[in-house]
């Protein structure tokens, strides 16, 4: 923090102790209530975020809800918020190659989504590690869902039903410069039958993919 904000902050503290009589004995204590920590709730259709931020567990454990209760608005819109804290969210990386929100993309395109998020965001991973620190990676801190709208799109030829979810996020200050950042998006999301993501497998062609198929929301693309 600026050395001139700390002191404002002290001097705005000292008048305001000042002005309410901070003096009196009296005057009972408010206690301080520390938020219970999110315990993650899994479901069987989505693989579970690595490392999450307390952010990235609640969304999720809103997208177990959803499943749960076959909310498939709530499903597609929790889809799209958990894939946007796992993707935009750096600092529970482990470096360049660690792409987040990979689960939540068609596996038919996710090697290519991994090398494009590789050449033009997680890119600057090692490059901010070195000159700002690790503190510095972004982290998405809070957002907000504008709208959820339905919508039908096609893909390798074929329609699918969906919904875009336009969210605003909110990442944690003394890292990277908001304007630096992608905040404001619009996730274009489809219901499909596909596979898990394994991240511990080596994808580069889907036909490395077996498994069961699991109807899912998987984001298509973003703007």
């Amino acid at each position: 923090m600026n050395k001139n904000i700390k002191r404002f902050l002290l001097c705005a503290g000292v008048l305001a102790l000042t002005l309410g009589g901070c003096g009196s004995k009296d005057e009972p204590k408010e206690e301080v209530k520390k938020e219970e920590k999110a315990v993650l709730v899994k479901n069987d259709l989505y693989v579970e975020p690595l490392n999450p931020t307390e952010l990235q567990i609640r969304a999720y454990n809103e997208l177990s809800t959803s499943v749960q209760e076959e909310n498939y608005a709530k499903e597609a819109e929790m889809a799209a918020v958990s894939f946007a804290l796992d993707f935009f969210t750096m600092s529970n990386k482990s470096g360049s190659e660690d792409v987040g929100g990979m689960s939540f993309i068609p596996t038919t395109m996710s090697w290519e989504f991994k090398e494009y998020a590789q050449s033009y965001y997680y890119n600057n991973y090692n490059y901010i590690v070195n000159e700002e620190g690790k503190d510095a990676l972004p982290e998405v801190v809070d957002y907000k869902v504008n709208s959820v709208t339905e919508g039908v799109y096609t893909y390798l030829g074929e329609q699918y039903n969906g919904y875009d979810v336009t969210l605003q996020l909110t990442y944690k200050e003394g890292g990277l410069k908001a304007e630096d950042l992608k905040t404001e998006m619009v996730l274009h999301v489809i219901g499909i039958n596909d596979f898990k993501y394994d991240r511990t497998k080596v994808y580069k062609d889907y036909t490395d993919f077996e498994g069961e198929r699991y109807n899912t929301y998987k984001v298509l693309s973003m703007e």
